[in-house]
């Protein structure tokens, strides 16, 4: 989230929902460049198997939220609050679902005796957490600039 705040620093002048979105997209593709990077190079040297399946994990999940990162930011269009902030309170739920999978993922791994699991286990959990903590901070930030402008809309002239 310190990558939210810093790029909406560099954007200077006044907060809207375009320049907080455009800076959430800008963390979420710095957190997959970060994962893609670091997780293809740690699965490559890595020789536990537990610990190149979490960073294989980690590289393949954060090509979807490359991919989903890009788009947002090259698309040019308007920007709607009200639609983000539930796309995006949407998505803060399903992450719950991912964390829940990652945990299941793992305990069977555990019990099953395959590291193979548990890593992959490891990095849903990791990866779900992160996108919990950001589509709901990125959901809050819309639903106070949706707030903002059905006030500013139903304000007497």
């Amino acid at each position: 989230m310190t990558g939210l705040i810093l790029t909406a620093l560099a954007l200077g002048g006044e907060p809207s929902a375009e320049r907080t979105l455009s800076a959430g997209m800008g963390t979420l593709n710095g957190w997959a460049l970060a994962n893609l990077t670091t997780g293809s190079m740690a699965a490559l040297q890595a020789e536990d198997p537990q610990q190149i399946a979490f960073h294989q994990m980690n590289a393949g999940w954060n090509t979807v939220n490359l991919a989903l990162a890009t788009t947002g930011l090259l698309l040019d269009r308007p920007v709607e609050p009200q639609k983000l902030a539930r796309v995006f309170w949407i998505n803060a739920a399903l992450d719950v679902g991912y964390m829940a999978g990652g945990l299941a993922m793992r305990q069977r791994g555990l019990r099953l005796e395959q590291p193979n699991l548990v890593g992959w286990g490891d990095s849903i959990l990791l990866q779900g957490s992160f996108l919990f903590v950001f589509d709901g901070v990125m959901g809050w930030k819309m639903q106070r600039f949706a707030s903002q402008a059905a006030a500013a809309h139903s304000a007497p002239e």
